[in-house]
């Protein structure tokens, strides 16, 4: 029993995962998108998603000035990474913890949030790339550029 919990451990942090796995490749993005977004580099962020060079910048221009304070804390995966071999598509639910790093006007406490959404993953010439598009719409918050 305590080497089956062990062996589940283990596998859930990604352990046993070649390290040019698409699993693992998929766990660097996200670790990198997470870094990106606390950086507040939209440009770097957004080199990471499935978008033209026109739409990133469409994404850039919505992002508001708000979203400068947000950090992410920690991006938790409700299941298993675990992708498919010889998928060029890809999603896992994912629950979100971030604070603001300034205090907004009229709240008090802490500036904590969670929430729960959907990644989406699309693999490209051999490069899997965040699918923004999709993703958004799983998430509150996240502003979308007008149409």
């Amino acid at each position: 029993g305590l080497l089956v919990l062990l062996f589940i451990g283990l596998a859930y942090f990604g352990v046993f995962e070649g390290d040019q796995s698409d699993t693992a490749q998929v766990r660097r993005l996200v670790d990198r998108s997470k870094d990106e977004i606390n950086d507040h580099d939209w440009d770097d962020f957004f080199a990471l998603c499935d978008l033209t060079p026109e739409e990133a910048l469409a994404w850039e221009a919505a992002m508001p000035r708000q979203a400068q304070l947000v950090v992410i804390d920690n991006i938790t995966y409700r299941g298993f990474l675990s992708v498919p071999e010889g998928a060029t598509e890809y999603f896992i639910d994912v629950t979100v913890l971030a604070h603001l790093e300034a205090p907004v006007v009229g709240r008090v406490g802490p500036q904590l949030d969670t929430v729960d959404g959907r990644l989406y993953f699309v693999k490209k010439d051999g490069r899997w790339l965040i699918d923004i598009n999709r993703s958004a719409d799983t998430f509150p918050y996240v502003p979308k550029p007008k149409p």
